[in-house]
């Protein structure tokens, strides 16, 4: 799927380790019909070691009740921290790291951008509006750099901050003229949907943020509005906990509270705790087919080893959902008659 004109900005390989579909039929390679995975696992070592960074160790052996009950306590117990945080200090850090780490955030920036290249996003000549930008518009920045005809940026949350060592240092590597590709990277925050978006956009993107979109559904519907004749979607969605010490130890633990403690632990912006086919149903309501192709999967062992231990609305999911943590959603408006069908 790479765009021939360009190289990828990073070579790493692609790390994708399954796809399940439901009606993309406009893009091949991807299967239709009933979710199913791909034969293949790249990653088939438990999901800590699935992670760069090399936190903690693998999730690998059976887990009892006084292990399930720690970590719901431990969750618990952060995830009121978290609360009572946010309800004070706003939604703020999107990352973890900051903007002061010129390097980390260069290589963050143009690794989505790759990985969205790769999951299907030709950029040359498009009109592009993303989802959820984070604390600065670096994606955008390269995303002009290699040539899409416009960019813009829609945000629930003002969380763009100005950030000129960054635009300068994209800038540098990618040959770009940085005053002239920062003039053309509006943002635009509002509650969605947003009025004043103009109508025309040829793909839609997003790293991280429809997993703390309340209404999937009515959010991509908005999005589908502004879409141009054959527009394709690529969001990648993070589905496990976000607490960054518990993520890569148990990273299903945001799935072993019920909906009424889930809900009084909430902020605003927290997981929605949508699975990978969630996603696919909420697509289909609103008339799109996605592809969920799997960046990062759970060990197995330890999903079965969990599962007797979730919340009831997750005890008795299948374990295709369970094993996707990270995921890309790809596709397109679904005709009518591939509806009917």
């Amino acid at each position: 799927m790479q765009d021939p004109e360009l190289p990828f900005l990073i070579d790493r390989g692609d790390r994708r380790d399954g796809t399940i579909s439901a009606r993309a039929p406009h893009l091949r390679g991807h299967g239709h019909g009933t979710p199913s995975f791909g034969a293949g696992l790249s990653c088939p070592e438990s999901v800590s070691k699935c992670e760069n960074r090399g936190d903690g160790e693998g999730l690998s052996r059976p887990v009892g009740v006084a292990w399930s009950a720690g970590w719901f306590a431990v969750g618990a117990g952060l995830a009121i921290a978290n609360h009572a945080r946010h309800r004070l200090l706003g939604y703020g850090r999107p990352r973890a790291f900051g903007p002061g780490d010129l390097e980390r955030t260069v290589e963050h920036v143009v690794g989505v951008v790759d990985r969205w290249r790769r999951s299907g996003l030709k950029p040359r000549d498009r009109r592009i509006l993303e989802v959820g930008p984070g604390p600065d518009l670096g994606t955008g920045f390269a995303l002009i750099a290699i040539g899409a005809a416009s960019y813009t940026a829609v945000d629930r949350y003002p969380l763009v901050r100005e950030n000129t060592a960054l635009y300068a240092a994209l800038g540098d590597r990618l040959g770009a003229d940085v005053a002239a590709t920062r003039r053309r990277m509006p943002y635009v925050v509002g509650t969605m949907p947003i009025t004043g978006v103009s109508p025309g956009f040829d793909a839609f993107v997003s790293n991280a943020a429809l997993e703390h979109v309340p209404d999937v559904a009515g959010t991509l519907a908005w999005l589908q509005s502004l879409a141009a004749p054959g527009a394709i979607h690529v969001h990648l969605v993070d589905a496990q906990t976000h607490m960054r010490w518990v993520r890569p130890r148990d990273p299903w633990n945001i799935l072993r509270y019920p909906d009424w403690l889930y809900r009084l632990m909430a902020f605003p912006g927290a997981p929605n705790r949508l699975l990978a086919s969630d996603y696919l149903a909420e697509a289909q309501r609103v008339g799109l087919g996605f592809s969920v192709l799997t960046e990062k999967r759970a060990d197995v062992e330890y999903v079965r080893s969990i599962q007797p231990f979730l919340a009831a609305p997750f005890r008795h999911r299948l374990e295709p959902d369970l094993s996707s943590l990270t995921f890309t959603l790809v596709g397109g408006a679904v005709a009518a008659e591939d509806v009917r069908a």
